[in-house]
């Protein structure tokens, strides 16, 4: 989900940061730090992400994820516009 927020520009990695720093103690707050930055707006799909999981799972380096092409206007292109 972190993933995918980022991609579709719902929130920043610093919106994340701050929503992080003001629960403090909660359960789980600790993991969720650790999964932000693993966070990576560039994974296009569920399945890129689910591959850079199992991949860490096995102690792999995650694999290279290309940049995003942009549009015309600016802002990153989806896949049938970037051909």
């Amino acid at each position: 989900m972190g993933d995918s927020a980022l991609r579709m520009r719902k929130t920043t990695p610093g919106e994340m940061r701050s929503v992080l720093a003001d629960c403090g103690r909660w359960p789980g707050v600790k993991r969720a730090r650790e999964v932000l930055a693993f966070c990576d707006a560039r994974a296009e799909s569920a399945l890129e992400s689910i591959g850079r999981v199992v991949f860490r799972g096995y102690g792999l380096p995650a694999p290279s994820l290309p940049p995003r092409p942009a549009s015309r206007g600016g802002r990153p292109a989806r896949p049938a516009e970037a051909g």
